[in-house]
């Protein structure tokens, strides 16, 4: 686990509330329940944010994925059962042919495994993006380049330049000189 706080935790933490709020919802329809109406439906999906916005402050791991998502949805499936309409209406508990059913438990396990394997590969996606681009976001700092200090040469007699070294040493590139001797020049 990472040590440091998460970047981006907000949305991490608004994408897992989403994901977690999304099974619930679609578990319990698909056991034949009904969905709160919008404003209570808002406070649930509010209440689930805190907690997980709490717990995404590090990096999470698939075990830990896995728990937030069956104990949400545990939790979720209950509050849809009191505040759904059909609660009013005496028909609370047992509105569901599946409830408490060993199904409707395989259903709710199997359905947070495979969410929590594809939020676990798209939080080490996310944390191997972000440890790519840092290098391309970190703002350069203004240093202090130091002085040199000055070089003290030392006049060792191997090492000292010799007065004649720029005098240039008579080569035989170029024209011929004026002073060729008579027998020297060609015919």
């Amino acid at each position: 686990m990472k040590s440091s706080p998460a970047p981006l935790r907000h949305l991490r933490a608004l994408l897992l509330t989403a994901v977690l709020f999304s099974l619930s919802a679609a578990g319990h329809l698909a056991g034949g329940g009904v969905l709160p109406e919008p404003g209570p439906a808002a406070v649930m999906f509010a209440l689930m944010f805190q907690p997980v916005m709490l717990l995404t402050v590090r990096r999470l791991s698939y075990g830990m994925l896995l728990t937030i998502l069956i104990t949400g949805q545990a939790m979720l499936h209950q509050a849809f059962m009191i505040f759904s309409p059909m609660a009013h209406h005496g028909a609370m508990a047992h509105h569901d042919p599946m409830y408490g059913s060993l199904p409707m438990l395989a259903g709710h396990v199997a359905a947070a495994v495979v969410a929590a394997w594809f939020l676990c590969r798209s939080e080490t996606a996310l944390w191997q993006l972000l440890a790519w681009l840092r290098p391309l976001a970190a703002v350069p700092v203004a240093g202090v380049i130091p002085a040199r200090p000055p070089q003290v040469f030392i006049r060792n007699p191997l090492l000292v330049p010799s007065p004649w070294r720029n005098i240039p040493v008579n080569s035989l590139r170029g024209p011929p000189s004026r002073t060729v001797a008579p027998s020297a020049r060609p015919a």
